[in-house]
């Protein structure tokens, strides 16, 4: 692989590389921000929501105790108190009024209606001169049967100082509905409300209303309510904050307030996918970003590589020059940088070799003069050898000869010695051979 592919691939590697890192580092930071966001928005929906509806209660607890502290109803002749309130109903947009004795009893003004209330511990705070709401009354199972969901409202009549009776005000509770039902839903989620035993008494979907659901009590029998069960749960116990619950299989994140002053709690959430959903159009938004950042990394490495390989492509062609053995090509020197250093001492050492090719020119020439001498001198001395071996060859001969004439010479004396032995011999014996005659 050349060195410019390289560069290409590297550059577009560190481009890719950082344009992701810093990408994904981006996204989750802003998701972390958006769902810490969601969770402190579902929360201030909720406390505001709760507000909202502890406010449209109080507000109607104010009315009806403006209308207990009329004079014909500290009466407390039933007949006095109707006509005085019976007009009152349409406009405080109530179904009907009735007033509590302190037995209980709670005739009516527009129904026949006289039911005991004595047993309904609203019913009971109310004649101890507090102002209470009760839980939600699905239709049919209070005093009075309704097509609809309904709340009572008590507050105490009291006359110098002392609870003579209570005025009640029932009121269909789908209201509450109307007001958790634009709650969230800009941002995609809804409200609800449960009371303190986890039972919607407020929701979008009215029929649950209706049949007094529990999450709670549903997961006791049905497995699918479980996580709905727990995130109730969660709400009672902590009464205020947010989280982010599985719900069903659905991530959602949910903020929950108590409605001051009542045994309710508004819960407001949203799904997760929702809220970030703006991110998906962040993240393409960053996939296009990486894709110009790495268009631009390719360009500049291909301007990077071009304006570093082209100087080194020029040695490239004078080394191949100079592998030819032309000494006389230079690189041209524009560069003020590594590369321009490079080719000037680049340029600086092919003098330097020309020099020393030169040089060993000039010697090799001497060096050939000198060897021709030599090569003379040795054919001279080659002659002068081959006489002198013509020459010992000669001696060589002569020496064999007279080695011969010597070795010749040292058997006719050894015959003579031998004849002088047999001479002594034979001497000896005459000169026994004489003493012996003598």
């Amino acid at each position: 692989m050349t060195i410019a592919k390289r560069i290409v691939i590297l550059i577009s590697l560190v481009v890719l590389v950082v344009s992701f890192s810093l990408g994904i580092l981006a996204i989750t930071i802003a998701t972390s921000i958006v769902k810490r966001d969601a969770g402190a928005s579902m929360l201030s929906q909720a406390e505001i929501a709760a507000a909202l509806v502890a406010e449209t209660i109080q507000s109607r607890l104010n009315t009806l105790q403006e209308l207990a502290n009329q004079r014909d109803v500290h009466s407390m002749d039933f007949e006095t108190q109707k006509a005085a309130l019976i007009n009152e109903i349409d406009r405080t947009d109530a179904d009907d009024f009735a007033i509590i004795y302190p037995d209980g009893n709670a005739p009516h003004l527009k129904g026949r209606e006289s039911p005991n209330l004595s047993a309904r511990e609203y019913v009971q705070r109310g004649l101890r001169g507090e102002q209470t709401v009760s839980d939600i009354i699905v239709g049919g199972a209070g005093a009075v049967a309704t097509p609809y969901p309904l709340i009572n409202y008590v507050v105490p009549i009291t006359v110098d100082g002392s609870v003579v009776g209570g005025l009640l005000a029932r009121n269909n509770a789908t209201h509450f509905g109307d007001i958790v039902k634009n709650i969230g839903t800009h941002s995609g989620g809804f409200a609800y409300l449960i009371n303190n035993a986890g039972v919607i008494i407020a929701h979008r979907d009215t029929d649950l209303v209706m049949r007094s659901f529990s999450a709670i009590e549903a997961a006791k029998t049905d497995s699918r309510y479980a996580t709905n069960a727990e995130a109730i749960q969660t709400v009672l116990t902590q009464k205020q904050g947010s989280m982010l619950h599985d719900i069903e299989g659905k991530n959602m994140v949910i903020g929950f307030s108590p409605v001051p002053g009542f045994d309710m709690t508004l819960v407001a959430m949203v799904e997760e996918r929702i809220i970030l959903h703006e991110l998906d159009a962040m993240r393409n938004l960053m996939f296009i970003f990486v894709g110009a950042f790495m268009a631009f990394g390719i360009v500049a490495a291909l301007l990077i590589s071009r304006s570093i390989i082209k100087p080194i492509i020029g040695v490239t062609h004078v080394l191949e020059d100079i592998g030819k053995g032309d000494f006389t090509k230079t690189i041209t020197v524009t560069a003020k940088n590594e590369i321009g250093d490079l080719a000037r001492y680049f340029n600086e050492t092919l003098e330097k070799i020309k020099d020393i090719v030169i040089t060993i020119k000039e010697q090799a020439a001497n060096l050939f003069a000198i060897g021709e001498e030599l090569a003379t001198n040795m054919a001279e001395t080659a002659t002068a050898i081959n006489q002198i071996t013509a020459n010992i060859q000669g001696i060589k001969g002569q020496v064999i000869n007279q080695f011969a004439s010597v070795t010749e010479s040292n058997a006719t004396m050894e015959q003579i010695i031998l004849n002088f032995d047999k001479l002594t011999g034979h001497v000896n014996h005459q000169g026994e051979s004489v003493s012996q005659s003598s």
